[in-house]
């Protein structure tokens, strides 16, 4: 099964071409230092009445921050990184959210529990995810 989120959406014309494209979710950056930066407000508006998953991408951002942030925009799930990321994602799943859990696929898993559904990406030293270069896939198995 392939499962696609179109992500760092940023206009109502991007998000209606990703859910006419057949994208499962929409995904929309809540980082200040990325380009594709977008206010809770403003996400908040580009997710209204979208019919399909709409995911909000935070970085660092503490547990109650992440949920106040799912609140004020109306988002149905997160995609949580950096330092608060394992708490966010479990309070976000707790409190019935769906969550992305970015993980690199760097080495073997153990394949233990962890909240939400892992979004698996290639290492690198100079961004979070969404490199769109392949890993390993062996890796996986």
């Amino acid at each position: 099964m392939t499962w696609v989120k179109v992500c760092g959406l940023s206009t109502e014309a991007d998000v209606a071409a990703a859910v006419a494209a057949g994208a499962d979710a929409v995904g929309f950056v809540n980082v200040p230092a990325s380009p594709r930066y977008l206010s809770l407000d403003r996400v908040g508006r580009l997710a209204a009445d979208v019919p399909i998953h709409t995911i909000l991408l935070t970085v660092d951002m503490p547990a109650d921050e992440v949920l106040a942030a799912v609140e004020i925009t109306g988002v149905s799930g997160v995609q949580p990184y950096g330092a608060h990321q394992s708490e966010a994602a479990a309070a976000a799943e707790e409190a019935g959210h769906f969550v992305l859990l970015p993980t690199t696929v760097d080495h073997r898993r153990d394949g233990g529990a962890t909240p939400g559904i892992p979004l698996l990406d290639t290492p690198s030293t100079t961004q979070l995810g969404g490199t769109g270069r392949s890993f390993d896939w062996s890796l996986t198995e």
